[in-house]
């Protein structure tokens, strides 16, 4: 009375395509990795090569023998700046530099821009904005000339 289902068995289709190299993608890829470049050449320009100039600190570099021949002294500068007696009035004169920053640099931009906002004249508004903004676009040699 029943009837007997068969269940067949489907194996799955292997494709015959191979896998791409690394190399073959990236030569497919390769406008995106040109376009990379700029940016990975900043970061290794700017930010990698100068910690090689760390190991200075722990070294008694000298100029004739190179960094990596000078003798190890490990934390002997850093002792001698902290126990030196004029550290207090370094620190003192960072910190005073840094807060008097604080205080003129931060809000001079915005008090400025607060300024401009209020000029009624848009030609007086405009050619103050150009003497303004134009020590940031041009070299400070033309400017001082």
């Amino acid at each position: 009375m029943g009837k007997e289902h068969s269940i067949t068995r489907i194996d799955p289709v292997k494709s015959n395509k191979k896998k791409d190299t690394l190399f073959v993608y990236m030569r497919q890829h390769k406008w995106l990795y040109i376009m990379l470049l700029p940016g990975l050449l900043y970061f290794i320009i700017f930010h990698y090569v100068p910690m090689g100039g760390i190991i200075i600190a722990f070294k008694q570099y000298s100029p004739f023998t190179g960094i990596l021949k000078s003798p190890w002294v490990g934390l002997t500068h850093f002792k001698t700046f902290f126990a030196g007696k004029d550290f207090f009035l370094v620190l003192k004169n960072t910190l005073g530099i840094s807060l008097l920053n604080l205080i003129f640099y931060f809000p001079a931009p915005i008090i400025l821009a607060l300024l401009l906002n209020e000029i009624r004249s848009q030609k007086y508004k405009r050619i103050t904005q150009t003497f303004i903004y134009i020590p940031h676009f041009v070299s400070w040699v033309i400017v001082a000339s």
